[in-house]
């Protein structure tokens, strides 16, 4: 069963098959000849992988550059997130750490009681980068199949009974439970359920909504979901997490507000993985590729991150191009290993038109 059949009737509004691009944007300071492009590569990418149903945002700042809508997807549509979801994790966790309530280099036993000693040391920084050396995704963790209904400081310990795969900062293994800490931290910090901080810090102030925190295995209704999947249970729509990517764009800021600081930003931007072992890379992960803190750098380079990224395995695809001032999502939901090249090469067409505007 697809995700996409999990979330219907839940979170996905009625849709209207067409079969061309529709609700199409304004499209910013883009010449005719630049959408153009743009359009032919959209369709390039949905005939190379046989995608019915697609949207893309393309953005400089907070302009919206192109938005386009294909198939049965318009302004309401609702996908899950899977791994993407990871990005908007890390900003709730680096938001603690500028409100002093966690430290990247805490052990996060200084904040979830009852913790085995082969867990309460860990660091947080380690686990929002997946060097804590806990088991991977492929090694099956155990965050996706607990009990949605559980308390998140529960869930921690439940998931504390498996030891440690590697030593600390010693690897790189990419989706453990890791995030179920941390969300558990962030818990006992607050006093606050995850999603209530979540709509306090972002959704409500940045118009983020719907935006739902679940878990892969059950569209549950969300407000009765007390453990969602901090590594990849959301769900949103393309306008929602282009908000929030656009803050994560502006380095912290957006319409005028600041959500994040710049250092947070530039920590999170941090790659975590420079000379560890990588235990576990998913497929369709770009490759060359290290990680930051919750999100991947595709293009590492001395100055900094080029490009920055968080796939998700159902196909969500956003994106932040530093050097060009570009960002953007590709929202689809298929299989990620499928289509990741495909996915990279349409963005890659994007930048390149959007750019030769400039020249």
């Amino acid at each position: 069963m697809t995700m996409r059949r999990l979330f219907r009737g839940l979170l996905l509004a009625p849709l209207v098959c067409l079969a061309a691009a529709h609700a199409q944007a304004p499209s910013g300071d883009l010449r005719s000849a630049q959408t153009e492009r743009i359009e032919a590569a959209a369709r390039t990418f949905m005939k190379d992988t046989g995608i019915a149903n697609m949207s893309f945002l393309l953005m400089r700042g907070e302009t919206v550059l192109m938005r386009r809508d294909y198939g049965a997807y318009d302004e309401t549509t609702v996908l899950p997130l899977a791994s993407a979801t990871k990005w908007v994790t890390g900003a709730m966790i680096m938001r603690s750490v500028d409100r002093g309530e966690l430290s990247l280099d805490a052990s996060i036993g200084a904040y979830v009681s009852g913790l085995p000693g082969t867990h309460a040391g860990l660091r947080v920084r380690e686990l929002l980068s997946y060097t804590a050396g806990l088991p991977s995704l492929a090694d099956g963790g155990g965050d996706i199949a607990q009990n949605k209904r559980m308390a998140m400081d529960e869930a921690a310990r439940a998931l504390a009974v498996r030891p440690p795969t590697t030593p600390p900062s010693t690897d790189f293994a990419y989706g453990g439970p890791d995030f179920q800490f941390l969300g558990a931290a962030l818990e006992a910090k607050t006093g606050s359920k995850w999603a209530s901080v979540f709509d306090e810090a972002f959704a409500r102030p940045m118009g983020l909504s719907p935006f739902y925190w679940s878990n892969p295995k059950g569209p549950n209704p969300p407000n009765t979901v007390a453990n969602p999947l901090l590594q990849a249970g959301a769900a949103t729509t393309l306008t929602a997490y282009g908000r929030f990517l656009t803050m994560i764009a502006g380095k912290g800021v957006f319409e005028g507000r600041r959500y994040l600081s710049e250092a947070a930003i530039r920590r999170m931007e941090e790659s975590a993985t420079d000379g560890l072992t990588l235990r576990y890379v998913p497929d369709g992960a770009p490759d060359g590729a290290a990680y930051n803190l919750a999100h991947w750098c595709e293009r590492p380079a001395p100055s900094g991150c080029l490009m920055l990224s968080s796939p998700g395995a159902f196909g969500v695809y956003p994106w932040i191009d530093r050097p060009n001032g570009l960002h953007g999502v590709i929202f689809v939901e298929d299989r990620l290993a499928r289509i990741a090249g495909e996915a990279r090469a349409f963005r890659d067409e994007m930048i390149a038109s959007a750019r030769s505007g400039a020249q």
